[in-house]
C-alpha cells in the first residue's frame, strides 16, 4: 500500500514498543487498537486502519476466560454466543489456509441479517512476495 514506507521488525510488550518508537524516532508502529483501548492508551492511536485496508489477525479483540470445569457454569452468563460463532469462523478460515505463526493469513467475520456471516480472508506467501484476498 505504501512503497515509500520502510518496514522493520519491532518486538516487546506494548510499553516497550511505544518506548522504542520514541527512542528510535519511528514515524509510526502498528499495534492492535483494542489492546491500547483496554489499557487506557487510546491517546497513542494516531490512525485506525480500516478493515477494507488491512484485515486483522484472527481473533483480534476477543477475550477468553479460563476456569476449572466445575466452575464453568459461573462464566456462562458472560459468554457471547454470536462472538464465539464469529471467532470460530475466523479460526476455521485460518486453519483452512494453513494460518498460524509462520503463515500470513488474516480473517475477519461480521454477522449479517438472517444469521449469515460476511467473511474476509487475506492470504500471503511466507516470504511476502504475493498475496490474495477473498470475500464470501
Amino acid at each position: 500500500m505504501r512503497p515509500d514506507v520502510v518496514i522493520e521488525g519491532l518486538r516487546g510488550n506494548i510499553d516497550t514498543r511505544l518506548r522504542k518508537r520514541r527512542e528510535r524516532g519511528l514515524a509510526a508502529i502498528v499495534l492492535a487498537a483494542c489492546g491500547l483501548d483496554r489499557l487506557g492508551l487510546a491517546h497513542e492511536i494516531g490512525f485506525r486502519v480500516p478493515i477494507e485496508m488491512m484485515l486483522p489477525e484472527v481473533g483480534q479483540g476477543f477475550l477468553a476466560l479460563q476456569t476449572r470445569a466445575s466452575e464453568a457454569a459461573l462464566l456462562a452468563q458472560v459468554n457471547d454466543e454470536e462472538g464465539l460463532r464469529v471467532l470460530r469462523a475466523e479460526r476455521a478460515a485460518a486453519g483452512t489456509f494453513g494460518g498460524g505463526c509462520l503463515a500470513p493469513v488474516a480473517a475477519h467475520a461480521e454477522p449479517r441479517a438472517g444469521g449469515a456471516l460476511h467473511l474476509r480472508v487475506w492470504i500471503g506467501l511466507p516470504d511476502g512476495s504475493a498475496t490474495a484476498g477473498r470475500q464470501r
